[in-house]
């Protein structure tokens, strides 16, 4: 029997989407931008591709304060020691992936700082005090110009890893519209490792957004992590079939919690722009066996992994530990104690 035809069941399902499904919550308020027209470019809720023909309004869900007092644009009340009120400038924050596994950790953390967010996504999610979602899709240059207007940071966070060209689809429309922005920060999340891993297509694009951002002329901060536990458990729930999980040889990895990850964007955001930053990573190397085994002991029964040389370019690009750092910050929980505390709609996201 060939590896083919052995790994076909697999690979015939092998979509693993970047974005994990949210909440759904009741829109907001729709209403027309100010230059009242549609955008082309809707696709699915939770992945992000290419750009099709079909028209979209841009709606956006307006949260306001709890106590429902007006509350001058761009200022917020800080109590100062001495006593007296003083004004400050607040930050409004432009976010994209607001809906995927790091940006609906990153989110809440946002707003917690007393953050403006405009979070851009195809579906809203749940509302918030100083939260806006604008729905549009990323491919589309007039969207994107409107949904950065008035916004001083960017945070892009949208990604689709299994779909050849799309995170360069969608970060052109950002690149172009930067420049005569108001935009003062750019973060971008990018992936530890894309100078050894060029055999992947999506590792190629990956690199070359880092390099176009740095060539926009914003202030930037780039910040790179490993692979997520949660991408890892997902992973490996779309290679086992009937309870056999297909493992590639020679894949090793450092996973890392995304809600780790989440905290440290929260703080760059804070910040200056920083250029690149140090890398973060989980506190474990280990081969992809290693962790399909302690994902199976933790389901509670017995590990049965057949070895299988799968024909899948992200397989190829991990040999050899080129996804793994010495050199990065360890931050978050191991893959066995994340394992064991992962929440249950955690899981359940994971299966959907």
């Amino acid at each position: 029997m060939s590896a083919e035809s052995i790994c076909a069941p697999c690979c015939s399902r092998f979509s693993i989407p970047s974005e994990a499904p949210s909440l759904r919550a009741p829109q907001g308020r729709e209403q027309r931008l100010p230059y009242d027209h549609v955008l082309k470019g809707a696709s699915d809720a939770h992945h992000v591709g290419p750009c099709d023909e079909r028209d979209v309004r841009v709606s956006i869900s307006l949260a306001h304060e709890g106590d429902g007092r007006p509350r001058p644009r761009g200022f917020r009340s800080v109590r100062p020691s001495h006593g007296l009120i003083r004004r400050s400038p607040v930050k409004t924050v432009m976010l994209t992936g607001g809906t995927g596994r790091l940006g609906q950790r990153v989110l809440p953390l946002l707003l917690a700082q007393g953050f403006r967010v405009r979070a851009f996504s195809r579906r809203p999610g749940m509302p918030a005090p100083g939260l806006t979602w604008i729905q549009g899709d990323l491919c589309s240059p007039s969207a994107v110009r409107q949904a950065l207007a008035g916004a001083d940071t960017l945070l892009h966070l949208a990604t689709q890893p299994l779909q050849a060209g799309a995170d360069v689809a969608l970060a052109r429309p950002l690149l172009q519209a930067l420049p005569n922005s108001d935009i003062q920060h750019a973060i971008y999340m990018s992936i530890t490792g894309l100078e050894r891993m060029q055999t992947a297509p999506y590792y190629r694009e990956k690199l070359d957004i880092e390099r176009r951002f740095e060539d926009s002329g914003v202030p930037l901060t780039l910040q790179r992590s490993t692979q997520f536990h949660e991408f890892v458990m997902q992973l490996v729930q779309r290679l086992t079939v009937s309870r056999v999980t297909l493992m590639p040889p020679g894949v090793t990895l450092q996973p890392v919690e995304a809600r780790a990850v989440a905290h440290h964007l929260a703080q760059l955001t804070v910040g200056e722009p920083a250029g690149r930053v140090r890398d973060l990573a989980g506190p474990e190397t280990a081969t992809l066996e290693h962790l399909a085994r302690e994902w199976h002991l933790q389901q509670g029964r017995r590990p049965a992994l057949l070895e299988v040389p799968l024909p899948v370019p992200l397989f190829r690009a991990w040999k050899h530990q080129a996804a793994v750092s010495p050199e990065a910050q360890v931050v978050g929980q191991s893959w066995a104690s994340w394992l064991g505390d992962a929440a249950p709609e955690d899981v359940r996201a994971m299966r959907t």
